[in-house]
């Protein structure tokens, strides 16, 4: 566990810390397909994050795990934009439960937790392009866990960088395209590091809660010591 994660735990009012945790495990529901997360800690990371925020949007849900957890925690709409047709290609299913991703799996999913309806938009399409129905829309905090390529990665961070006023989240941080595009979203100077679980990673608009300090952003430490992972042939969520 990350300070910063820890810290916010034991300075939390207990009550949210336990109900944040209970979020992070969808309350023990039978949820249809899987988890898509490496560790607990990334979904009360997650569950952190979008605690404080009002509108969310994520580029890549495939069952809704990391949705439902924002729904359960902002204050108001989740957006998610996936063509839900497949693990990637269409028909094809997720290799570890033999499940086709689909429309009906994601919004089952998002009731079985007690959320309505009406606070999940659905874009269904592949990214980009960025949809219309989202042309002037901001958002609070966004999740990025679309397309794991460099391309891809750096298309969605661009697209959502002066959109989102709080948080933007990297996942499956594993992937060397996905750390290149982090490097260029630290560096980018309306920008900085907050906090990093497993294979989940925050960056932070500085405007938001003011500068942090050198010890807490990435600096020679992540930038020149980064040692990147084997690349995974796999295709991860």
């Amino acid at each position: 566990m990350s300070d910063k994660l820890r810290e916010y735990m034991l300075h939390v009012p207990e009550d949210f810390a336990v109900r944040s945790i209970e979020r992070t495990s969808l309350n023990g529901t039978d949820f249809i397909g899987r988890n898509a997360f490496h560790s607990p800690l990334e979904g009360f990371l997650l569950a952190r994050c979008a605690y404080e925020a009002k509108d969310y949007i994520e580029i890549g849900t495939l069952f809704g795990y990391s949705a439902c957890i924002a729904g359960l925690t902002c204050k108001g709409l989740v957006h998610v934009i996936d063509p839900l047709i497949g693990y990637y290609e269409e028909g094809e299913p997720d290799a570890q439960t033999n499940t086709i991703a689909s429309v009906e799996i994601l919004k089952e999913n998002w009731t079985r937790v007690g959320l309505p309806l009406e606070r999940l938009i659905i874009h269904q399409q592949y990214h980009p392009p960025w949809p219309d129905a989202l042309k002037d829309a901001r958002f609070d905090v966004a999740f990025i866990d679309g397309d794991h390529s460099y391309e891809g990665t750096l298309t969605d961070w661009m697209e959502l960088k002066d959109r989102v006023n709080m948080y933007m989240i990297f996942h499956d941080t594993n992937y060397e395209d996905i750390q290149k595009v982090i490097k260029i979203a630290v560096d980018d100077p309306d920008w900085t590091f907050y906090d990093q679980v497993a294979r989940m990673l925050v960056v932070r608009r500085y405007s938001h809660g003011g500068p942090v300090s050198v010890k807490d952003s990435f600096g020679l430490a992540w930038r020149n010591s980064h040692e990147p992972k084997t690349k995974v042939d796999h295709k991860g969520r």
